[in-house]
């Protein structure tokens, strides 16, 4: 009878063990929770998308998402392309310009997620690369478009012409500051979101 009441003590010490760890250690608390919830809606009203969140490396909210692109950055930049091909003194000339409307931001497909690390006061943002989303011809000028006396301008010129523009455009915004830009608006949001609703967290915003 010592014995089974022994082993019985035993598994029921075990289990409150059990239990207890669970409830303090793993399980987060109403407070995590609430955070998780306040930051995860604060984000789908700025950005019309629900990040994954993690609690203890644990998900406590998946991501949902509505839309397939986030732009955080748009600009617009102005090309010119020009074509002049003289054959035995006759020239031809074609020469544009076009306006070009440049998004910037992320690829929903590519988790963004944030995880909250409740012990350690740390917030841990986990972002893809800022991408160019989209590179749109919003504008264009026919700046000159003469035939020469026998050399003369045909479909595929203009068409060469304005491919060229159009890569040209596309080379240049890469160029520029934009996609760094796209990734700073996305951090500037985070930290200030994090800073309203967890001011006693420390936050880290990082790639994959």
């Amino acid at each position: 009878m010592k014995l089974r009441t022994a082993i019985a003590l035993s598994i029921l010490v075990l289990s409150l063990a059990v239990a207890a760890y669970l409830i303090l250690v793993r399980a987060p608390s109403a407070t995590a929770r609430n955070l998780a919830r306040e930051i995860r809606s604060e984000f789908a009203k700025t950005f019309h998308f629900e990040p994954q969140i993690r609690i203890d490396s644990q998900t406590y909210l998946g991501q949902n998402v509505k839309i397939l692109e986030l732009a955080t950055a748009k600009r617009d930049i102005w090309e010119s392309r020009r074509l002049e091909h003289e054959w035995l003194g006759s020239v031809k000339r074609f020469a544009v310009e076009g306006r070009f409307a440049a998004r910037a931001g992320y690829d929903l497909q590519e988790p963004l997620a944030f995880d909250i690390e409740e012990s350690a006061r740390r917030i841990r943002v986990t972002v893809p690369p800022a991408k160019l989303l989209g590179l749109e011809l919003a504008q264009i000028r026919v700046l000159k478009d003469e035939n020469g006396w026998w050399n003369q301008l045909t479909a595929q010129d203009r068409e060469q012409t304005l491919a060229e523009l159009q890569a040209s455009a596309r080379e240049n915004i890469l160029k520029s500051d934009l996609l760094t830009e796209a990734a700073a608006n996305l951090e500037r949001a985070i930290r200030e979101m994090v800073a309203r609703n967890a001011p006693e967290y420390a936050l880290e915003v990082a790639a994959p």
